[in-house]
């Protein structure tokens, strides 16, 4: 073999070669560990990526699985320093397309002409005996039934049970035996004999003066191994992509999209955060685009595209949070963090900047010219995508959508019409895009922008705000026909002061009063009994269905008619006929909060006379009652 230079797979497993994974090796182990992006095992991913670039028949020569070491003592045993996993999972694929067909070359991969196994394991005894069955019970003999359980064959010995490396590789023959079929086995067969291989680098030690011995070589191998085999990882995802992208590049324009390759490596190292490599990042980068394309095909030409965007983004994130009053996401935080942005933001963000003409590149650097970024238009783009994501996570929606609007002010959103992006696209965004766009100029949209993100950034409304679109038809039905921003304000503003803490308590009790039944305030039991609720105020999620609800829409009708909380709640009382309902909405109104601090939850339940307000700790002893029925 060449040292330093491509081999094929077959240069590998040729000839007297062998290759031994020496007992310093952990064991084999990809047959069980799954990706975080999809939850499948490394050999199924392996598997699948390999068999789609098989199927692609794509123009290229070559396609590498990255570097192995070995050291190699006598000629022909190849001891692997690093390569094991890649090699190994090679290796059982060649297997199971050999149970498909009468092919020589691949019989000769798989073992010498005596019938030993290529590969040979020193790790344990048992995996080297479970090798050399699987080689010549299964794989020679063409037994594909085996491949649905190994371990059910009958020359499987009771000991292989407890082998981790045989664990693992029945886990990965049940992976590539159901991607690997009668269908695609010629294309992959003709993949690996003609195309795959690794760069191979023999590691040899020797002796100044003396005859090179094994002991020596072994010593050198081992501390070889501890150097670029420690930690056992496999070949990224995005390592095996550049690969694959490297590899449908021209000859001479090669090196500079190498030297690309190595800057956004570089980026994604800086931008790591508390992770210990810039791997999980490149790789969800690339995972990104892979979505966004929806496509296995795309270019290195389409990578940059969307370094550009990306590169964009975190650089001037921080200068976005500040630039409008608007709250939007954090998507610079968010990828340092945990390496995982908000995805319903950051899709239709990535597609808003492809390739964008703000990014230059110098040769040596990416760098932007920030005179020439429109911030209004990207802060908007990005103000409504992270309004939008705090309800809905229709993310495909999202990408379509950002698609059809490319790079477009959000505005033009109301000429896309379509009914599969009414998730995103509801009455009320097309409302609120149709108001901007009516605006006489930019510093009356900005100021509309601006009290409608106020709105919709309190944490009641969590980005919708519609009930206060309706609240001023129900203040000023007469008025109300064009958008009339003072109208809007005065609505939010009824709003604000329903909710301050000197009405809040009695808000709760008539927002009770005007409901038809206790029923949609009931929340499990205490005790046995049914409790409750009427709402703290840092609830949310109770604030915000009450908010929209037609109890609310009445009280708002006659709080904007100079009626006060109290006379609103004493009006009601009046005219209930319920007696048991109105005793206990009198005693919750009149009594009660001077029970609240036995009970901060705001809840209580009826127990056959008494009603009770629990504070979650003994019935009996902590629980404030009062007879009332």
């Amino acid at each position: 073999m060449n040292q330093g230079t491509f081999n094929t797979l077959g240069d590998v497993l040729k000839n007297e070669n062998k290759i031994i994974i020496p007992d310093l090796q952990r064991d084999y182990c990809w047959g069980t560990v799954l990706t975080n992006h999809n939850k499948k095992s490394l050999t199924y991913n392996f598997t699948n990526e390999l068999i789609k670039e098989a199927e692609s028949k794509l123009k290229y020569n070559e396609f590498s699985y990255g570097i192995i070491y070995t050291y190699e003592y006598p000629e022909g045993f190849l001891y692997l320093c690093d390569g094991q996993q890649r090699l190994t999972t090679l290796y059982l694929i060649i297997g199971v397309l050999n149970c498909y067909q009468q092919n020589d070359t691949l019989s000769g991969l798989l073992q010498f002409k005596n019938g030993q196994p290529r590969l040979s394991y020193e790790v344990r005894n048992t995996t080297d005996y479970f090798i050399n069955d699987l080689v010549n019970f299964t794989f020679n003999c063409k037994e594909v039934t085996d491949l649905a359980d190994v371990s059910k064959t009958s020359w499987f010995r009771d000991n292989y049970k407890d082998d981790p490396s045989i664990k693992n590789i029945l886990a990965a023959l049940t992976d590539i035996s159901n991607l690997i079929n009668a269908v695609n086995f010629k294309a992959v067969t003709d993949f690996i004999l003609n195309k795959i291989g690794f760069v191979y680098i023999n590691l040899e030690a020797k002796e100044q003066g003396s005859k090179q011995t094994y002991s020596k070589i072994r010593e050198y191998g081992e501390k070889m191994y501890e150097i670029v085999n420690t930690c056992g990882d496999p070949m990224e995802a995005n390592e095996h992509q550049k690969s694959v992208l490297l590899s449908k590049v021209a000859g001479g324009s090669k090196k500079d999209w190498t030297t690309k390759w190595e800057i956004w490596q570089d980026f994604f190292w800086i931008n790591r955060g508390l992770q210990l490599s810039a791997d999980e990042g490149f790789n969800e980068f690339l995972s990104w685009i892979k979505k966004i394309e929806a496509t296995q095909g795309y270019s290195i030409e389409t990578v940059e595209e969307y370094f550009k965007a990306f590169f964009l983004l975190m650089t001037v994130q921080q200068k976005m949070l500040t630039h409008r009053n608007g709250k939007i996401i954090n998507l610079k935080e968010e990828f340092e963090r945990i390496q995982r942005p908000n995805l319903m933001v950051l899709y239709p963000c990535l597609i808003y900047l492809k390739n964008s003409s703000e990014v230059k590149f110098d040769g040596k650097k990416y760098f932007i010219a920030h005179e020439n970024v429109n911030y209004d238009e990207l802060f908007r783009y990005m103000r409504f995508f992270s309004n939008i994501s705090r309800n809905t996570e229709s993310i495909d929606t999202a990408i379509k959508l950002a698609k059809e609007n490319g790079h477009n002010d959000v505005i033009n959103f109301i000429k896309i019409e379509s009914d599969e992006f009414k998730t995103i696209l509801t009455k009320e965004e097309i409302k609120k895009l149709m108001i901007y766009a009516n605006s006489n100029d930019n510093t009356e949209r900005e100021n509309i922008e601006n009290k409608f993100w106020l709105a919709e950034d309190h944490s009641y409304f969590n980005g919708i705000i519609e009930p206060l679109f309706k609240w001023v038809e129900i203040i000023k039905p007469d008025h109300f026909s064009d958008f009339a921003l003072a109208e809007f304000e005065k609505s939010y503003q009824f709003f604000l002061e329903l909710i301050n803490k000197k009405n809040m308590e009695k808000l709760r009790i008539a927002i009770l009063l005007y409901s038809e039944s206790f029923s949609d305030f009931r929340e499990g039991w205490s005790w046995g009994r049914e409790r409750i609720y009427l709402g703290i105020d840092t609830d949310f999620t109770f604030w915000r269905k009450w908010i929209a609800s037609r109890e609310l829409e009445k009280i708002i009708a006659l709080f904007a008619n100079d009626q006060i909380l109290d006379e609103i709640i004493a009006q009601e009382l009046n005219r209930q006929t319920d007696k048991d309902r109105k005793t206990i909405i009198e005693y919750l109104f009149n009594i009660a909060p001077g029970f609240w601090p036995w009970n901060n939850s705001k809840r209580y339940f009826i127990y056959e006379k008494d009603i009770c307000f629990p504070n979650g700790v003994q019935a009996k002893e902590n629980t404030a009652r009062k007879t009332i029925l």
